[in-house]
């Protein structure tokens, strides 16, 4: 953690993290603060890193984005060149939402979505298989999802 934290600023950010639409006075009622304190101290935690970003998540299903995969990857040679070239390569495409690189049998599992499945294909072909790096990709459709949050389970924040 870059900075300190108190009651107070778990508290905002929990509010933050299941809302972050509400103004500073709207957090600040709802965690017993002013307007200006609470502007304050979101804007700290903004400039030490600890918000980085407040977004709108947008509904996949309702904009016709019906099909999701998890895609793992094994890379020829997961040495420090590759695994850069492979990351750089992943942030400049939009279908991958996720890109985690992860130890096992495999160097990164991606989750990746797109309107339907021949979308898909064309993009492991174009963008994944396509690349001289990767040795191998296997595939997971997701087929129900249960649980989709990135709330944080705050109450392990020992303040």
């Amino acid at each position: 953690m870059s900075a300190a934290l108190d009651k107070l600023d778990v508290k905002i950010l929990d509010v933050i993290q299941h809302d972050a639409s509400l103004n500073s006075k709207s957090i600040g009622e709802r965690v017993g603060l002013s307007s200006s304190p609470c502007y304050r101290r979101i804007k700290r935690m903004e400039d030490d890193g600890i918000v980085e970003q407040r977004v709108a998540r947008l509904s996949r299903r309702d904009l016709g984005f019906r099909f999701g995969a998890f895609v793992e990857i094994k890379l020829k040679q997961p040495n420090y060149n590759n695994i850069i070239m492979f990351e750089l390569a992943m942030l400049a495409l939009p279908e991958v939402l996720l890109c985690r690189g992860v130890s096992g049998d495999v160097d990164f599992i991606l989750h990746v979505v797109t309107l339907e499945l021949s979308q898909f294909d064309v993009f492991l072909h174009s963008n994944i298989l396509s690349m001289d790096i990767v040795s191998g990709v296997s595939s997971r459709v997701i087929v129900r999802c249960t649980k989709d949050s990135v709330v944080l389970p705050l109450k392990y924040i020992d303040v």
